[in-house]
């Protein structure tokens, strides 16, 4: 398995996706109460706070996860000062339980540490029980916790 930069053409489809998956999401752990606030909030979140200038935002690096030549998933990458971010981190449902996620947690963590990062952090809704046992598998621990998610980090040493 292999990460291979997003083209900016899947990445318009990405999006509009993604947004949809992570407004329901914030349904689903009850952070609105109505699926117009949260696709709003997620419009906003995904266009104007994070891919400002889309694929192209700096320091922000986007990829599909191959194997075989086909596409097994998705993850991004933010990185900030010396903190780096996992944004979206997705194993199409077909692929889950064949080591892809923790195969693309370590080559992320390696692009991390090549860019200069001391941590790794991402938030993870706390209904989502399963990507908690994959992070905790992989050293992840709590950074910081809220109503409705928490925040796990790694170090990068």
């Amino acid at each position: 398995m292999n990460l291979q930069k997003m083209s900016e053409t899947a990445f318009l489809h990405y999006l509009d996706d993604a947004i949809d998956s992570y407004a329901n999401e914030l349904l689903n752990s009850c952070r609105f109460s109505t699926k117009k606030e949260a696709i709003a909030f997620a419009s906003w979140e995904f266009k104007e706070d994070i891919f400002k200038d889309g694929c192209h935002t700096e320091n922000t690096f986007i990829f599909n996860l191959i194997h075989e030549d086909e596409p097994v998933g998705i993850i991004w990458l933010l990185i900030e000062n010396e903190v780096s971010f996992i944004g979206d981190f997705l194993v199409f449902p077909k692929y889950q339980g064949q080591g892809f996620g923790s195969e693309a947690l370590k080559q992320v963590e390696a692009i991390a540490r090549s860019e200069g990062t001391t941590a790794i952090r991402l938030g993870v809704f706390k209904h989502n029980l399963f990507a908690h046992k994959l992070y905790r598998k992989h050293g992840y621990s709590t950074y910081k916790e809220r109503e409705t998610d928490c925040i796990l980090e790694k170090l990068l040493y």
